[in-house]
């Protein structure tokens, strides 16, 4: 049957390379990604293959879209053994971005069986124990979207300016609303944003004058001490004719302005811009004598490096490469800088969480020590970059596409908390908060009095504590029941906060037998899809169960309120079932098995409807999310 497989396997391959997908390969061969993948996914309908979901997850990976990336890999991997050696390596590094530690350890482990000579297995192998050992240590430190700068678009890159903030965004505006085919978004501009009387609250967001609104990509952007100063990426598109077709690409450029009575003027290339390599990520320091950038030019360690430039009074000189203390084989990007000189950016080449993390090189005594990752929640998994320190040093920003956020990427505020010197000083990987030693108490002898203990008197609803024991089943909700379970304490009411499910042969039989519901709800604040803490032991039973049945798949169902429009309850719905489902993705689940769907306020479990004016927590027992057996 193994033989069969394969033959068939090898019979799809052929046929995808001789049938409707060569337009695909040749919007994907000239990094078209986003109409590729539309016609990638098409032609998988009509017939599926491993080819193709290869392909197509390689469209969404080069698109940083890795939900969808890791959902065509799964496929790809489910088939069985794969001919291509850095499919599994990419698996590896898409798993390692979604948490998911061990699985990715397994797909390195495949891809050194089929490439022993490739150093990276046994590196990023051992990333995943360390990421896992060092969240063992995390404070509970404050990181929240800023909600007011980000959009459903990518917004990313905030450096203060004025009395507020420019950041780079893809959100189009009416003068800029062109698709870019190699990701599938609008083009990057700058925009602006007042600043209100907390660091983490902004009004009036408006594209840059004069500096923005190009045909192409702007930004991101960075300024001088004094304002009066602006260095940008962007890219022109000015390829023509042979160089067209030599180079193929557009290559990201740095551009300079200068504001004088209030307006921006002097748009001038840096003077190392090139066709062949791109400059971008420009960041200079505090007295303006140094800047800082990111490029693919030759001479570097990895795909791509941070360089400088400094300055004198002949002009900005030649660039100099940061070094292995900074460089890695891998990507490097988004430099800056703080008051004291601690050198930040954003690396895939070390040892950390996954995807792009924020990276500290601290400066002791004029010299830059060697760079490490920052620990979690600064990191996620997923891509973390462009951080900026606030005055004091404990707070600031960064963009992250972790889960939770409203679109690609967001802007993130951090409070690290009153010790100013813990974030750049000590909190980064492999961290561990100091230990505080209990002495006993002395006591003095003759000080000592011998009392009489009376009986303790128990009353209703009170909890008493005894011995560890099986408990007897509990119910919860109609459809579920707690069993099997062991615990130390015993109340008279129902303990809400353990869950385990049943085995689907012993569910009560009033369930609807083609979707029976599991009965656990995770409910939601309003305007928000981030699961709470109170229900991730809910999810946690749902994925222990899901994993004791590996052949079942379920329905995700986000649901909404009234109070907003249909369109609007329809799309955060659907972002609070991505929200549950990508939970259950970070606990080991496949996303093969989860069907996330979003049904608006369509489906009401009170008459909270717009003319019932209701109650908050009515109101919130529509904000949900449940989870049903899928048939079929």
């Amino acid at each position: 049957m193994r033989v069969l497989f394969l033959f068939l396997l090898a019979i799809q391959i052929c046929t995808v390379a001789s049938a409707g997908t060569k337009k695909a390969d040749r919007y994907f061969e000239n990094w078209d990604y986003y109409r590729a993948a539309q016609l990638y996914e098409k032609e998988a309908q009509k017939k599926p293959s491993v080819a193709l979901y290869y392909r197509l997850g390689q469209c969404y990976l080069k698109m940083n879209d890795f939900t969808k990336a890791l959902l065509n890999y799964d496929r790809v991997n489910d088939s069985g053994k794969f001919a291509e050696p850095e499919f599994y390596f990419e698996y590896g590094q898409l798993l390692r971005i979604s948490g998911n530690y061990d699985d990715a350890k397994a797909a390195f482990n495949k891809f050194k069986a089929m490439a022993p000579a490739d150093k990276r297995t046994k590196y990023y192998s051992d990333a995943c124990d360390l990421a896992m050992e060092d969240r063992k240590y995390d404070l509970p430190v404050v990181v929240s979207p800023v909600n007011s700068l980000n959009s459903k678009y990518a917004d990313f890159a905030p450096v203060p300016y004025r009395d507020g903030v420019v950041f780079t965004s893809s959100r189009g505006n009416n003068k800029h609303n062109k698709i870019d085919y190699r990701s599938g978004s609008y083009y990057f501009n700058l925009f602006y944003a007042k600043k209100t009387s907390i660091d983490s609250s902004f009004t009036d967001v408006v594209p840059m004058p004069e500096i923005a609104n190009q045909k192409y990509h702007d930004g991101p952007a960075c300024f001088s001490g004094t304002y009066d100063t602006v260095f940008f990426a962007r890219v022109e598109r000015g390829l023509k004719g042979q160089e067209k077709w030599t180079l193929g690409v557009e290559q990201i450029k740095l551009y300079s302005a200068t504001r004088e009575d209030g307006q921006w003027q002097h748009i001038e290339p840096f003077y190392l811009d090139n066709d062949s390599f791109s400059v971008t990520d420009p960041f200079i320091s505090r007295d303006g004598q140094r800047l800082y950038f990111v490029s693919n030019r030759k001479g570097g360690y990895g795909e791509t490096d941070i360089w400088y430039c400094q300055h004198s009074r002949l002009g900005w000189g030649k660039p100099i490469n940061m070094g292995t203390k900074v460089n890695t084989f891998g990507r490097e990007r988004s430099p800056y800088e703080d008051a004291e000189g601690n050198f930040y950016f954003s690396s895939d080449g070390y040892q950390g969480f996954g995807g792009l993390d924020i990276c500290v090189a601290l400066k002791k005594k004029g010299i830059l020590e060697k760079a490490k990752p920052m620990k979690q929640p600064i990191n996620s998994s997923f891509d973390d970059f462009g951080i900026v320190v606030l005055k004091g040093g404990r707070t600031g920003y960064f963009a992250s596409n972790r889960t939770g956020g409203m679109g690609d990427d967001d802007i993130y505020y951090f409070n690290m908390g009153e010790d100013s010197t813990l974030f750049a000083r000590v909190y980064t990987m492999g961290y561990k908060p100091p230990v505080k030693e209990e002495k006993p108490p002395i006591v003095k002898v003759d000080t000592v009095v011998k009392k009489e203990v009376p009986p303790v008197v128990v009353k209703a609803n009170t909890v008493v504590l005894k011995e560890e024991k099986p408990a007897p089943p509990i119910i919860i909700h109609d459809t579920v029941r707690v069993t099997s379970h062991t615990y130390t304490t015993i109340k008279t009411s129902v303990k809400e906060d353990i869950f385990d499910l049943p085995d689907e042969k012993k569910l009560p039989p009033d369930l609807d037998k083609d979707n029976p519901s599991f009965g656990l709800i995770a409910h939601f604040d309003r305007n928000r899809y981030e699961i709470k803490k109170e229900d991730y032991k809910k999810l946690d039973c749902i994925a222990g169960w899901l994993k004791e049945h590996p052949q079942q798949q379920i329905w995700v169902e986000g649901h909404a309120d009234t109070r907003a429009t249909g369109e609007y309850n329809m799309e955060i719905s659907k972002k609070r079932a991505n929200a549950a489902m990508q939970y259950l993705v970070n606990k080991g689940i496949a996303r093969t098995r989860l069907f996330p769907v979003g049904y608006g306020c369509t489906r009401l479990v009170n008459f909270c409807g717009k003319n019932h004016p209701c109650p908050e927590l009515m109101q919130e027992a529509n904000r949900r999310v449940e989870f049903k057996l899928k048939r079929g």
